[in-house]
């Protein structure tokens, strides 16, 4: 039997771990509230864990943004509501993702079609639009720096760094293209 593919384990392995965070913290989120007149169980230190958890694992999938955000709703299947449902299926299709770029970089370099580089441009897009949502997420931390949390902070810092890497790998790829493009042919060749 061979060696199992990262882009298969990978996502399996992510997703599994972002519905037990996901799950968990929201059958504790109500220990935030403050306003239940519940008593916290012997457990309550590993649910306020898993919370602060959970802010970290949605940096750790942060391109999957703003469907890292979905919470319990009204409309619950098997105890999650459909937009965490989307939420997985996006964190399984990031990883896969990464998963194949990792298993192709020591490949040599293909030529990219024009749907690659428009797959590349969107790709570069998303990556601006969560810098632009780091540098506002930072900002905002910065301005109530007495009341900062660490597992905002660390959230913040895993968004700006997909960020970057959304935007570089695509950006360096869009130069190769823009390099290798011979100006010099005419249309009748």
């Amino acid at each position: 039997m061979g060696k199992p593919k990262p882009s298969l384990v990978l996502p399996i392995i992510q997703v599994v771990i972002t519905v037990l965070v996901t799950v968990w913290a929201d059958r504790s989120s109500w220990l935030l509230l403050g306003d239940s007149a519940r008593v916290p169980g012997p457990y309550v230190h590993v649910d306020l864990f898993v919370l602060f958890f959970r802010v970290i694992w949605r940096g750790v999938n942060a391109p999957t943004w703003p469907l890292c955000m979905a919470g319990p709703s009204n409309h619950m299947v098997f105890g999650v509501s459909p937009t965490e449902i989307l939420y997985f299926a996006a964190v399984a299709v990031l990883w896969y993702f990464v998963a194949r770029f990792l298993e192709r970089r020591n490949e040599p370099e293909r030529r990219v079609g024009t749907s690659g580089t428009f797959l590349t441009v969107l790709i570069l897009a998303w990556g601006i639009t969560l810098l632009a949502l780091g540098v506002f997420n930072t900002r905002d931390l910065s301005v109530r720096f007495v009341r900062i949390r660490p597992d905002g902070a660390i959230a913040s810092g895993l968004l700006l760094t997909w960020a970057f890497l959304l935007i570089a790998f695509p950006a360096r790829k869009l130069l190769l293209v823009l390099r290798n493009r011979d100006p010099g042919r005419s249309a009748t060749e």
